[in-house]
């Protein structure tokens, strides 16, 4: 339940919303449903204003909310009640593992921040989501009613700055490794991986 180019927008998400003067996140999250096609450049190796639009075409606002680690877990664990809905997410990684017996076919084990520091169930974090998935949309309840602490814009219109931002930097994107969701058995231990770089200003 991770893409690339999920991963590339919720990366911009997260990035935009912590530059200088920005709202500030630690972490961003958007629907698979809102990501409608892949990021492709022009012969020239350029990506194109339409190109990045057609990623996300609906314009949805990019709210920063206030969640604590159980809520993030919760919209995490929400992804295994709907195999069509699931999030991306930026900042974060967790391990899952099987959950026999419920209507959720895995459960969230531990999540980490991508320094490999645990994530604290009692901890109020700042989460970068849509309007969308703020009101529960795709089954996403652990959304609804957070606190809104600031708005980052629309996510197309974030998505482009991200891209412009990362072409001034000389930092030419490219595709994220999926190493945010790690799948671990019943009765193992797994290693969380070494932090996935983003640029930062």
């Amino acid at each position: 339940m991770e893409n690339q180019i999920g991963e590339t927008v919720v990366d911009g998400q997260l990035y935009e919303a912590n530059k200088a003067g920005g709202v500030k996140a630690d972490f961003a999250m958007t629907n698979n449903g809102g990501v409608r096609a892949d990021l492709t450049p022009n012969a020239q190796g350029q990506i194109t204003w339409g190109a990045a639009m057609a990623v996300q075409l609906f314009g949805n606002i990019l709210q920063v909310v206030e969640m604590t680690g159980q809520q993030i877990q919760d919209a995490l664990n929400e992804q295994y009640s709907n195999p069509a809905f699931y999030l991306q997410i930026a900042g974060l990684k967790y391990t899952y593992t099987d959950n026999p017996g419920s209507q959720q076919h895995y459960k969230v084990l531990k999540m980490y921040k991508t320094d490999g520091t645990p994530l604290s169930l009692t901890t109020k974090y700042r989460v970068a989501i849509n309007d969308y998935i703020h009101g529960g949309g795709d089954d996403f309840f652990a959304f609804k009613n957070t606190p809104v602490v600031g708005s980052i814009g629309s996510d197309s219109d974030v998505f482009v700055q991200y891209i412009k931002d990362m072409a001034a930097a000389n930092h030419p994107l490219t595709a994220p490794k999926p190493d945010r969701k790690l799948y671990q058995a019943v009765g193992t231990t797994i290693t969380v991986p070494a932090p996935t770089t983003v640029a930062t200003k």
